[in-house]
């Protein structure tokens, strides 16, 4: 900035060295003297703990930067992606006893597009909630660094269909492209209310929306079950299991295994 002062944007003119760096671009080292040096930033930062007498000492050592991002949340290629179904070892499975006429359903529709399906199994007393997707390219929800991350992972490009198109992609290159989930999902809300199925789509994310469906419920209903692997929603529910009672999470099975149900 001082060497900006006094000078007309024609007339600015910036150096190599201070570019904005990318997290990919960032380079973990430093020079001594006119040589590169290599460090680990998680590893001094260790020794530093241990090596400190004081907290003000780490005070001071603290002036200085360890790393050009923080690897808790970061790696050389991005954002880290963390494995979110470890947070079920915190709850206990449980046996609840589902009584059909007086049990509602409401399924992720993440989960849904993925490997469920509705039909007689669940019932009709029956909600199904999809996620939102935003109109434009500017508006973001918490779930767009996550579709960005999986649209790079797979080479897809945008399908115009419909109901009596035969696919000619898979399931795996198909749905991580927004324009195509969003598309498919505007066919089956169509068929689900067609065969008499509540349907809801959130504005951004449907995580909230699932778990504050059932406050909006009557009281004739006496368990309410959320259909779904996302163990955030579980999270959720764990701050309004005091407003829900008899609310759970029901996880499905795969292949031999069964069900596994979720509650507090």
């Amino acid at each position: 900035m001082p060497k900006m002062l006094g000078h007309t944007f024609k007339s600015v003119k910036f150096k190599r060295k201070d570019k904005v760096l990318s997290l990919v671009a960032a380079k973990c080292s430093v020079k001594i003297g006119s040589i590169p040096v290599i460090i680990n930033p998680l590893l001094l930062f260790q020794r530093i703990c241990i090596a400190k007498k004081s907290d003000d000492e780490l005070k001071e050592y603290l002036q200085y930067e360890l790393a050009p991002f923080p690897f808790s949340m970061f790696t050389e290629d991005g954002m880290r992606k963390v494995a979110k179904s470890s947070l079920y070892k915190a709850y206990m499975p449980v046996t609840p006893v589902i009584e059909v006429d007086t049990t509602i359903h409401i399924i992720d529709g993440c989960f849904l597009l993925n490997r469920a399906c509705v039909g007689p199994y669940y019932g009709t007393n029956t909600i199904v909630a999809f996620d939102g997707y935003p109109k434009s390219g500017t508006e973001t929800s918490t779930k767009s660094a996550e579709r960005n991350r999986c649209s790079k992972q797979h080479c897809n490009t945008d399908i115009l269909f419909d109901e009596s198109m035969i696919p000619t992609v898979s399931q795996e290159q198909f749905l991580p492209n927004s324009f195509n989930k969003k598309c498919f999902i505007a066919l089956l809300q169509t068929k689900l209310k067609a065969h008499n199925y509540n349907v809801k789509q959130a504005i951004k994310e449907a995580d909230s929306l699932i778990v504050q469906t059932p406050i909006q419920l009557p009281p004739s209903f006496y368990s309410i079950f959320v259909i779904g692997e996302n163990v955030v929603m579980l999270v959720l529910l764990t701050a309004k299991a005091r407003e829900i009672p008899n609310f759970y999470l029901r996880k499905p099975g795969r292949g031999k295994k069964e069900d596994v149900f979720y509650s507090l």
